[in-house]
């Protein structure tokens, strides 16, 4: 209970400074909630640290891509049916980055032709291998490309087997004829 003035003055000075701290509490604090919140928030088309990171990611991705892509096409000049095809994800920036291709090549051996069939094969191997860092599917490919080469190569050894033997076949057959009728000249210039 306040007495007198002096009392009175000495609670008002109390209370007077009770209810500035008390202010200025209540002001700093909704300050640091305005700091946070303004800092949670963002502009449009700023990106947090993490969309940040994750567009780097990406554009070091879309720049991997390309390039093992483009030593494909580059391989494959004269067998690649289509240039770089590309899937894309879109980033927080709202950009399209490449993060999967293909390039397709022909793969197809040539009829009729074990020699030309060999060299395609090389080439289709040389192209899916590439890149610095031949996917799982590019080994696949060069791997089927090494079966059709050695396919190919034994096609070839067939096909000169029976060239030789053909060749020898026909020669022998010369041999013997030229030998018969060097015998019946021989004969007749005994009889003569």
């Amino acid at each position: 209970m306040i007495n007198n003035i002096s009392d009175y003055r000495l609670a008002n000075t109390i209370l007077g400074q009770y209810n500035n701290i008390a202010s200025e509490q209540s002001s700093n604090s909704s300050e640091y909630k305005i700091q946070k919140d303004e800092k949670e928030q963002k502009l449009p088309g700023e990106l947090d640290k993490e969309e940040k990171k994750e567009v780097e990611e990406l554009k070091k991705r879309d720049r991997e891509v390309r390039a093992h892509e483009m030593a494909h096409l580059m391989a494959a000049q004269g067998i690649a049916i289509s240039g770089p095809n590309y899937e894309y994800k879109r980033g927080p920036d709202g950009v399209m980055y490449a993060v999967g291709g293909d390039v397709k090549i022909d793969v197809s051996e040539v009829k009729g032709d074990p020699e030309a069939t060999i060299r395609k094969a090389e080439k289709i191997e040389r192209a899916a291998l590439a890149p610095r860092d031949p996917s799982p599917q590019d080994r696949k490919v060069a791997n089927e490309a090494r079966m059709m080469k050695n396919k190919a190569r034994l096609e070839l050894m067939k096909k000169k087997q029976e060239q030789m033997k053909q060749a020898y076949t026909n020669n022998s057959d010369f041999n013997n004829q030229n030998s018969i009728s060097r015998n019946i000249s021989s004969f007749v210039n005994y009889l003569i």
